[in-house]
């Protein structure tokens, strides 16, 4: 009876031991799965991924007309959202949308200077604000896990400016004129001259999320108008501008 009994129960002990391992078996195949699976759906080296980023450049000067230069210490500040689409390990195509503020310092020669008006200025800026769409191939380099990884993007830029305004600043003596004060400072607001759309080609270069990058806009920075340098169409300033971009 004992004999017959133990058996028993030896049975029973068995049988959910081995229950207990299959279930164990299972759960780990199953969280194996689940978080393989969680990992190559979300993050930067997925079939779709959108991130934010934000840009700090300058206009870089290169050879322009002797009537209408820029001067370095420009400022080229950016805010958008960047999304691409992956095509094979080494290629995807992207697409972004931005807010854009830059600052362009013209050189001041009173004879020289178109938009000096015959005068020299402490400073005088171009400042812009600026709506920016545009496209791109990213071409991938090496391994990168679910990382952005090493990449070059080439791509293009179309962009309308939103508003614009002059900026001139003089320093003059202190008289009833200039109420005593030491500097004046003028801002032209609305100005007509200025084109309200341009587009251009862009390179960057990333690292993950830090990128060095560059612009070059192709159409002319101004449009004609007949109250400014007498209705005749002024040289463009520098279409070149660079800079660092981090990428979240």
């Amino acid at each position: 009876m004992m004999t017959r009994t133990g058996l028993i129960i030896g049975l029973l002990v068995s049988i959910c031991a081995t229950m207990n391992a299959q279930e164990d078996e299972y759960s780990a195949y199953y969280y194996e799965v689940d978080s393989t699976e969680y990992e190559t759906t979300f993050g930067p080296n997925t079939a779709y991924y959108q991130h934010g980023f934000i840009s700090y450049g300058m206009p870089i000067p290169i050879i322009e007309s002797d009537s209408l230069r820029t001067k370095w210490g420009g400022v080229f500040l950016e805010y958008g959202s960047r999304g691409k689409i992956k095509v094979a390990e080494w290629l995807a195509l992207g697409w972004e949308v931005s807010y854009q503020y830059n600052s362009q310092s013209i050189v001041q020669d009173s004879v020289l200077n178109l938009l000096s008006l015959g005068e020299v200025f402490e400073k005088q800026q171009i400042k812009k604000h600026v709506i920016n769409s545009g496209i791109h191939v990213r071409f991938n380099a090496g391994r990168r896990g679910n990382n952005l990884g090493e990449y070059v993007d080439l791509g293009g830029f179309t962009s309308f400016v939103a508003g614009s305004r002059m900026i001139l600043v003089r320093e003059e003596d202190r008289n009833q004129v200039n109420f005593g004060s030491a500097q004046q400072r003028t801002v032209l607001k609305r100005i007509n001259f200025t084109s309200p759309f341009q587009y251009g080609a862009s390179v960057r270069i990333g690292l993950n999320g830090f990128i060095l990058w560059g612009r070059y806009t192709l159409n002319d920075s101004f449009r004609k108008q007949e109250e400014v340098n007498n209705g005749i169409q002024l040289p463009n300033l520098t279409p070149l501008t660079a800079g660092i971009q981090l990428a979240f």
